[in-house]
């Protein structure tokens, strides 16, 4: 700050101060103007006028810093990374939430562990030996189960004659039960699920036996047979204790679904016998039950809050969700077609596409010749091949509402949630976006420069492989 005096008043008061607020701004000039004081004023002596001028000036340098933003830190990034953790291969899973990652496997000349990580320390807290799973299609390797504060491990043996699921404390990596098969589970239950499937006597395929050419069929416990099941056997687990609740006698199908028609706890849509019925799975009493009187019931499911039976005919019946009434039946041309949950409709998985039916009469609504379609709240979004995305459409008419095909799933996804996505336009970089199905759009998150697969995703925290040397975490606002 200078002071700048008219020559014809040198050696008085400055009549203009020149705030100088550096190279990348002109300087700011204050004119005074200021007129001279009488000397027959009366009332209390004023402070000298250079030192009313200093305050005034000092105030203004003060409000223009503050103007040009030198006082405010600048705002943090969309998308910083909160911890690394080093992996080596691509025989890694991981789960998060969000205060914990645990990693499964991944480390270089040691024992396999899974390792728990807090996030907001950025520090391991603990690690439990645990062998890494063979492959086998459609197991989850691992799974944060946040009712019971558990994480549940499945690993099979090699040649897939055995499947295992561990429970481990997630606070403490503390191993609490193990069970010698997969275990089915929802995120808001404590009852867990057991499927075993029923095969012909003599069709067991023993360990280490060759079976050339022979059909193989393998049992959800892993266990391999030279003849298809001829039915199930449930088991229900209580996933605090792993204990065995109850076992079901031999059944045609059996599904596990949440709590409906506002009554506690999960249920069990059973086929047997000339029976459909509804089971508590807590504790296996029958809730309700419908006698059937048409072909062969092969499976019933719950879809759109109503229950499925496919049976022979081929054909599918509709029942409401409590098996008091019926909806609507149709044939199935197809044989070959599976039913499946699109949120609050019903596909049909044909031969040569999707078929999206009315829940309400099984009419058809549209078709498409995707092979994979996935319910996100009221809509849908169907897949070019997965991972790659195409499109989020109306189920009732089938219009297009948002084009996806820039974008990719990391983790295969369903529900209300929004879900994560990944897009790739520059090589060794990626853009992480939130899908949310309310507001029918993409929500960019930011940009990260690595390259990036197999994401998890909470609320406010997201994890994903870069390379294939690390797991990396991030926060978002």
């Amino acid at each position: 700050m200078a002071r700048d005096r008219d020559p014809a008043t040198a050696g008085g008061e400055p009549d203009r101060f020149v705030i100088d607020l550096g190279p990348r701004h002109a300087p700011a000039v204050i004119d005074l103007d200021v007129p001279a004081e009488s000397p027959s004023a009366t009332g209390p002596p004023r402070p000298p006028l250079r030192r009313r001028l200093r305050g005034v000036a000092l105030a203004l340098t003060g409000a223009l810093v503050l103007a040009t933003g030198g006082a405010v830190p600048p705002s943090p990034p969309p998308l910083w990374e909160i911890l690394t953790v080093p992996v080596t291969g691509t025989a890694v899973d991981f789960q998060l939430t969000r205060d914990h990652l645990f990693v499964h496997g991944g480390e270089s000349g040691s024992e396999p562990r899974i390792r728990g990580y807090e996030l907001d320390r950025g520090r391991r807290v603990w690690a439990t030996p645990f062998p890494v799973s063979s492959p086998m299609p459609s197991a989850t390797p691992a799974e944060h189960h946040p009712t019971t504060g558990l994480l549940l491990l499945r690993r099979s043996e090699p040649g897939w004659n055995r499947t295992e699921t561990t429970a481990l404390d997630a606070r403490t990596g503390q191993r609490r039960w193990s069970l010698p098969y997969p275990v089915i589970t929802l995120p808001d239950e404590r009852t867990g699920l057991v499927l075993d499937s029923v095969f012909p006597a003599g069709s067991r395929v023993e360990p280490g036996t060759r079976v050339d050419d022979r059909l193989i069929s393998v049992s959800p416990s892993g266990e391999m047979h030279t003849a298809p099941p001829i039915g199930v056997v449930a088991r229900a687990i209580d996933l605090a204790t792993g204990q065995v609740l109850w076992t079901s006698p031999q059944l045609v199908s059996a599904d596990l679904v949440g709590a409906t028609h506002g009554r506690g706890g999960s249920v069990l849509v059973v086929t047997r016998a000339g029976r459909v019925e509804l089971w508590e799975a807590r504790t296996g009493a029958v809730r309700a039950g419908t006698t059937w009187t048409r072909g062969d019931p092969l499976a019933a499911i719950s879809v759109a809050g109503q229950v499925l039976v496919q049976h022979t005919g081929p054909g599918w019946t509709v029942y409401s969700g409590d098996l008091g009434q019926e909806r609507w039946s149709r044939a199935m041309p197809d044989r070959d077609a599976v039913p499946s949950g699109c949120g609050r409709f019903v596909c049909a998985y044909v031969t040569n596409g999707i078929e999206g039916l009315d829940p309400a009469t099984g009419a058809t609504l549209w078709r498409s010749d995707q092979q994979m379609i996935v319910p996100i709240g009221d809509h849908l979004v169907a897949f070019a091949a997965h991972p790659q995305l195409e499109r989020m459409f109306d189920p009732v008419s089938g219009r297009t509402l948002l084009d996806l095909s820039d974008w990719t799933d990391p983790n295969r996804f369903g529900g209300d949630e929004p879900v994560l996505l990944l897009r790739s336009r520059v090589p060794g970089r990626a853009s992480l976006g939130l899908l949310d199905p309310s507001a029918v759009s993409v929500r960019l998150l930011g940009t990260v420069p690595y390259v990036t697969w197999s994401c998890r995703w909470v609320p406010g925290v997201v994890a994903c492989r870069t390379g294939l040397t690390e797991v990396r975490v991030w926060r978002y606002r």
